[in-house]
């Protein structure tokens, strides 16, 4: 009976150690398993960041178009990106590399250029904005063509409305808040030449949301708030768009130190 029971316990403690021996490996798998997922993730990530980076450095320097860029470091690992194609269409080519995986990211893009509409006056205003619109102070607005350093060239034949709006409703309620009329100068419809108050009814029929989009999403700068002082506008030379989010509950003011 005492050697039937010592079997029976050798034979037990050679199945719990067997069962301990598989749980182990199981548990070592199971972690090789999810650093390679993690590995691979993370080399997607750097992939993908490489593949957005560029696509903002097209924004500034289309000439990037059929070049390779050096090797960058990034989240621990790196990444090299090739740009091949001719405008507008750009392919976009990042491969990563971290902790000896590779990953390779493909992005096909098309580069178009922000046509801005011909403007009809040298304020536009529309309906949604026109509730207790009053044009006030000092604030002059021109339809009449200007060089660069704000003197005027050219004639009527140049000149455009000084305002121009949605509706004769429209056209009525700022006529009736314009408090210095000769302010605003720019083409008469009645007459075809310069005067004042220049304000007219025009249809544009444009998606202004659209076109505030695109200028957005290729801004060069991006100010919160309030533009800081002393900040770069750009020059006639190298133009720069600055996009500014602030508050338009009319509650908050914004400052351009101009320098």
């Amino acid at each position: 009976m005492g050697k039937s029971s010592l079997i029976v316990i050798l034979g037990m403690g050679m199945i719990v150690s067997y069962f301990i021996l598989k749980l182990n490996a199981n548990s070592k798998e199971n972690l090789s398993t999810t650093v390679n997922m993690f590995e691979q993730t993370q080399a997607r990530l750097i992939a993908n960041a490489g593949v957005e980076i560029y696509l903002e450095k097209l924004y500034d320097d289309p000439t990037l178009i059929n070049t390779t860029s050096s090797t960058q470091s990034l989240l621990q690992g790196s990444y090299f990106v090739k740009l091949e194609g001719t405008l507008p269409n750009v392919r976009v080519t990042s491969t990563s590399n971290f902790m000896g995986i590779q990953h390779i990211s493909v992005a096909d893009a098309y580069l178009e250029p922000i046509t801005f509409p011909n403007l009809p006056s040298g304020l536009y205003i529309s309906s949604t904005s026109i509730t207790s619109t009053k044009l006030t102070g000092d604030m002059e607005i021109s339809g009449e063509n200007h060089n660069p350093d704000g003197t005027l060239t050219g004639d009527s034949t140049e000149a455009v409305y000084g305002v121009s709006v949605d509706s004769d409703s429209d056209k009525a309620a700022i006529l009736a808040g314009i408090t210095k009329p000769e302010n605003v100068v720019g083409l008469i419809k009645a007459t075809g030449a310069i005067g004042y108050p220049s304000v007219e009814v025009t249809n544009l029929g444009i998606d202004w949301s659209k076109i505030y989009q695109y200028i957005a999403n290729s801004a060069d700068q991006t100010f919160i708030g309030d533009i800081s002082s002393g900040a770069n506008l750009g020059t006639l030379g190298n133009p720069l768009i600055t996009l500014v989010n602030a508050d338009a509950s009319g509650s908050g003011t914004i400052t351009i130190n101009k320098t």
